[in-house]
């Protein structure tokens, strides 16, 4: 494995935001398992750390590099909700500050528990398959299509090859760490020099949201309630939840926003296209629905063309956010 140091400074850009505020972006291809941003906020006496990523190696990394911004210990991690990417860097959060308190909602709590935990039996028992899949490719030197590898193709399938490989290793060593501390509706970190919103509009991406808002600073971490360059993942969302949840991130009117996957955004146009998209799906599945389409014919009829442009899994991506709206507004999907 890559040394931490090595892994920090080719997988993340630090950027500063404000006093004692800055993000970590993931940067393309990273050299280990870090898919989602961090934000790290320092008071006069601690650090707040909102995400943890994918990887334990990714996770004692960002832990590195915020040593060389502070000395301070990391005395709260935030999870935005429980997906894998924002949550499996926590147990080494504990192991490396042991008083350190896990926020985050009540059901994020649940579902870690639950559907986080079977998602990680599910990734255990998938990933040895594609390991040696890639393996066989790189061996006798024919890909994924049939076609011969060339020098661009064969360092990929190397790099992803080594990847899952050490994630699989990490894996085995993973205990689901889950929030310490929960919340229904809105948390607020006093902290000397800094105050902390966490606010839970409702169920949305995942029945569990929140939103990180830094009022003085005005600074909001969304977590995947905006997603930047793919089609927003809706495989455990509730879609009008989700429209709701863009109305509170837009009222608290915050200069700078940091999605999960994307960059720094200062204007409003990523939230306008999630509204936009949002409301175009509901529209065209309530039309479908009123014309006694059933879940097949309206996964078939709607598209969201307009949305779709460019963005990676858009095809599947869509099928999932239509199968989640009709599920929705026929009163089947579970609350």
């Amino acid at each position: 494995m890559l040394s931490a140091v090595l892994v920090a400074a080719a997988a993340f850009e630090i950027v500063a935001l404000a006093e004692g505020v800055h993000v970590a972006l993931v940067r393309p291809d990273p050299p280990s398992y870090a898919f989602a941003n961090a934000l790290i906020i320092e008071d006069d006496e601690t650090v707040t750390v909102v995400d943890t990523h994918q990887s334990l190696e990714a996770a004692e990394a960002l832990i590195d590099e915020i040593a060389t911004l502070t000395s301070k210990p990391v005395a709260f991690v935030i999870n935005t909700h429980w997906h894998g990417d924002h949550v499996y860097g926590n147990q080494v959060y504990r192991d490396r500050f042991p008083e350190v308190i896990f926020i985050g909602h009540r059901a994020t709590r649940a579902e870690m528990l639950s559907a986080g935990a079977a998602r990680l039996s599910e990734e255990l028992e998938s990933l040895p398959g594609s390991i040696e899949q890639r393996a066989q490719w790189l061996a006798s030197g024919i890909g994924p299509s049939g076609e011969p590898l060339d020098v661009d193709l064969q360092q990929r399938i190397e790099t992803s090859h080594r990847l899952r490989s050490d994630y699989l290793e990490e894996l085995r060593e993973l205990t689901l760490t889950p929030p310490t501390l929960t919340f229904d509706k809105e948390l607020t970190l006093k902290r000397p020099g800094k105050t902390i919103r966490v606010i839970h509009f409702g169920p949305a991406h995942t029945r569990g949201d929140v939103v990180v808002h830094l009022p003085d600073d005005d600074i909001v971490a969304v977590g995947d309630l905006l997603e930047e360059g793919a089609f927003p993942y809706f495989g455990d969302a509730y879609p009008a939840g989700w429209e709701k949840a863009l109305n509170g991130i837009g009222a608290l009117r915050a200069t700078t926003t940091i999605p999960s996957h994307g960059g720094i955004v200062r204007d409003p146009r990523l939230l306008q296209f999630h509204f936009r998209l949002l409301r175009s799906l509901r529209h065209e599945v309530e039309v479908a629905i009123l014309k006694g389409l059933t879940l097949d014919q309206t996964k078939e009829q709607v598209t969201l063309s307009g949305f779709v442009a460019d963005l990676p899994g858009s095809e599947e991506g869509v099928r999932t956010a239509v199968e989640r709206m009709y599920l929705e507004q026929t009163e089947e999907l579970e609350p």
